[in-house]
């Protein structure tokens, strides 16, 4: 665990940067100067225990209290908190999901933005990713993914089309219902999440049998000709109702979208 001082003026000399490397370790800090002058000091733990935490304090001088991040960034910093739930219904283990999508701009090149995700069942946050998409861009840049729930003091170069936020995931086994909490701290008041509402998911099912042409399966999708869409499709290759990787056999195909005959969209990956 790392302590250390934030948020002092460039007056002031002292500052604390401690670090504990052992279990049960523990130190005394002496104020002095014009540090003990403050009327709060603020402290900040960085701590990484995969097991959980316990840090004891105490104080002759001063009344030491725990206030949340999100509390700091709100009474300190100025930022504006918006809060967002989700549910979702039982997800079958290791099958991709989409728990939600969201649009959102970004006006100026100064706004800083933090996420968290929470969930009713915390287990599930390992194994969240979170997205972002340039709409202005989402044919010639890369999507920015990150393998994690929560994001810190996030900055993107402001655009006409705006941002597109999904958070999706692969669960370990088969879970009951639940729910999704999203909480956003932003600098700018204006910064929003506008969530794209979907369609309940449709499930095909199909038998196949190999073929000199290697086609599993081909069907038309029907779009509107006005409305953009989005769509997540999930292919999936099954023998006797089991997924083929838990037999440990591996399949490599891809998955073509063609317009007019024209390729416009190809994935390639192992079942």
């Amino acid at each position: 665990m790392r302590l250390k001082t934030l948020d002092l003026d460039e007056s002031i000399t002292q500052s604390i940067d401690t670090t504990f490397l052992k279990y049960m370790e523990g130190t005394q800090i002496r104020m002095s100067d014009n540090l003990s002058a403050e009327k709060t000091i603020w402290m900040k733990p960085q701590i990484t225990a995969p097991q959980g935490s316990t840090i004891w304090a105490a104080s002759t001088m001063r009344t030491i209290s725990v206030v949340s991040h999100s509390d700091y960034m709100v009474q300190n910093k100025g930022y504006h908190q918006k809060n967002y739930t989700l549910d979702f219904l039982p997800l079958q283990e290791g099958r991709n999901h989409l728990f939600a999508r969201y649009e959102f701009k970004v006006t100026s090149p100064d706004t800083v933005f933090y996420l968290k995700t929470n969930c009713s069942d915390k287990y599930l946050l390992d194994y969240l990713r979170l997205k972002i998409i340039d709409k202005a861009n989402q044919n010639t840049v890369p999507n920015i993914s990150f393998n994690q729930s929560q994001l810190s003091n996030a900055s993107l170069p402001p655009n006409e089309e705006g941002y597109l936020l999904t958070i999706e995931g692969a669960m370990p086994y088969n879970t009951t219902e639940g729910q999704l909490q999203i909480e956003i701290l932003s600098n700018e008041d204006s910064f929003d999440l506008t969530e794209i509402v979907g369609c309940e998911p449709v499930e095909y099912t199909d038998a196949y049998s190999p073929w000199k042409y290697g086609i599993i399966f081909k069907e038309k999708i029907f779009t509107s000709p006005h409305d953009h869409t989005n769509a997540t499709i999930n292919v999936r290759l099954m023998h006797h109702s089991e997924s083929l990787n838990k037999s440990g056999t591996l399949r490599y195909f891809k998955v073509q979208i063609l317009d007019n005959d024209q390729v416009v969209l190809e994935k390639k990956g192992w079942n």
